[in-house]
């Protein structure tokens, strides 16, 4: 309980009120990682065999299908990279951070042939040029229906009269998308028996992997983060290549195989001894057995990750509200871990001197109210599922006629489960309502901000802590003009507390407004500021 004097009430009403007007367009969802979307592809051809199915853009980019799962993170994160004398050239990966290689020059595709049988596989040739480097690439990729395997070889020319150094880097961020396992997660390995590198399954059935036919120079598996940093950074920058390492840990995983050569002048690469024109290797998809690879033999056992629950409470009146009426609590309940949660529990704490339940609904019967105390509501959920499992629903109290005016209804609500791994504790997003003669809802929170009139160019610090806890929250600012100029997206700290150090260098003299949007509550909270 906390007391706050009526001309502090007046104060947020007035702020809200200014707020109501400011424009508060959500931002954009997150994605995965860091960098920009990857550009959209075009002049796909598809091998449609089963259970593996190919695209191959004229990009040299990839889509893998296993059994109508796909392999790659975003369908298509994968290919083929080539640098020459250091510029890296290619499509950028989604998720590629900072990866961004020059795009090739597109020289054909070609449709599929062959039937698909070990004497006459599926084909496609795909051809593409390095920029004016006079670097020729020619990607042969194969298909023989009914294996978990596909085939690329790739012939290098250089038709300059200079010689080239070239590095080849064939990989993907892997999805692990099998049944049962965890997307986009798996063990890091390599087969030194084969020389294949990639990721496996939780469950030790299923795996992805890159297999050297030509040898490989080097090979790495890591998160797909550190994989693409080794093949190259902005603006076609070639990275230091990849290392002959692997993680073993369970993570987002990612992969590849490098093959340098120096090409004479208006000479082909010869990758193999016999010194053949060709660089070869093959892709892996499926069960361990029918993919033909060797696991380490200290694999480590199937442990199921934690869960990690988030809390919502969206009060249907978020400045005040009047002796009698009602309060209704929106609540969201969402699982955003990896591991399934077993059960939870969740204890709404109450003052029985202001308010009186009403009554709670839910979406699913496995969330119920199993017991109500004299000061708090206590509420059993069932099972939620990794990755955006969730459940919701309305809770309703009745503000007593005799509760004080001036008084504020404060509180978190706490939520503690158990999962596969042991167990788990978090709280909501902090509400506090004050009862008073009018009931008042805003669109808009209060946002600090400090100072809220400065010079242009001077630094201006926005706060607030109306947020759930560790909640993703998108940033944004309104010009005078009306136009939105995003800013980023920050985590709340664990308290639910977002404070940001604003630069207004290069800004106009003007009035602006700066927006917080909570991704998980969808709270928005808004400060006018004036740069003169």
């Amino acid at each position: 309980m906390k007391l706050h004097h009526r001309i502090l009430a007046l104060a947020f009403i007035m702020m809200f009120a200014l707020l109501a007007a400011v424009p508060t367009t959500p931002a954009a969802a997150q994605s995965k990682g860091n960098g920009n979307a990857a550009p959209a592809q075009a002049g796909g051809v598809s091998i449609n065999g089963n259970p593996i199915a190919i695209t191959v853009y004229n990009n040299l980019l990839m889509a893998i299908n296993y059994e109508g799962r796909n392999q790659f993170y975003g369908n298509n994160a994968g290919g083929t990279f080539v640098a020459v004398d250091g510029i890296v050239y290619g499509s950028a990966p989604p998720a590629g951070g900072n990866f961004r290689p020059v795009a090739f020059t597109p020289v054909s595709n070609s449709a599929v042939t062959g039937a698909g049988t070990a004497a006459d596989p599926f084909k496609i040739v795909t051809v593409a040029t390095a920029g004016n480097t006079g670097v020729r690439v020619t990607q042969t990729t194969t298909y023989v229906n009914g294996t978990s395997r596909y085939r690329v070889d790739l012939e290098v020319n250089n038709t300059a009269n200079a010689a080239r150094n070239v590095r080849v880097v064939h990989g993907a961020d892997l999805y692990v998308n099998f049944p049962g396992n965890d997307l986009d997660y798996g063990y890091g390995f390599f087969d030194p028996n084969t020389g294949s590198v990639g990721a496996f399954t939780r469950d030790l059935q299923y795996v992805q992997s890159f297999t050297p036919i030509t040898p490989a120079s080097a090979f790495q598996e890591a998160n797909y983060g550190v994989f693409w940093s080794r093949i190259g950074g902005a603006n076609g920058a070639a990275g230091p290549g990849l290392n002959n390492t692997v993680d073993s840990s369970f993570h987002d995983a990612a992969a590849g195989l490098q093959f340098d050569r120096t090409l004479q002048a208006s000479q082909s690469a010869t990758a193999q001894a016999s010194q053949s024109a060709t660089i070869s290797f093959s892709g892996g998809f499926g069960r361990v057995s029918d993919v033909g690879v060797t696991l380490p033999t200290t694999a480590p056992p199937p442990q199921e990750p934690p869960a990690e629950l988030w809390f919502a409470v969206r009060p249907s009146h978020n400045v005040s509200v009047a002796p009698g009426s009602i309060m209704a609590y929106d609540v969201v309940i969402t699982n955003v871990g990896r591991g399934r949660s077993i059960r939870s529990q969740v204890v709404f704490p109450f003052d029985p001197n202001l308010v009186e339940l009403v009554d709670a609904s839910f979406d699913v019967p496995t969330t119920w109210v199993s017991a109500v105390r004299a000061d708090a509501l206590v509420i059993n959920i069932g099972r939620l599922g990794g990755r955006d499992g969730s459940t919701r629903g309305t809770i309703r109290f009745r503000i007593r006629h005799d509760a004080p005016r001036g008084v504020a209804i404060s509180g978190r609500i706490q939520v503690g489960w158990d999962d596969y791994s042991g167990s788990g504790r978090s709280h909501s997003n902090a509400f506090n309502v004050l009862i008073d003669a009018n009931a008042v809802n805003n669109p808009t929170y209060t946002l600090a901000a400090e100072p809220a009139v400065a010079p242009a160019g001077s630094p201006i610090t926005f706060a607030s802590g109306v947020f759930v806890p560790n909640e993703p929250v998108g940033i944004w600012y309104n010009r005078p003009d009306g136009t939105t100029t995003p800013v980023g997206t920050l985590r709340a700290r664990a308290d639910g507390s977002l404070q940001v150090n604003f630069s207004s260098h290069g800004l106009a003299a003007g009035t602006y407004s700066m927006v917080f949007f909570g991704h998980w509550s969808e709270f928005n909270a808004a400060a006018p500021f004036v740069l003169q």
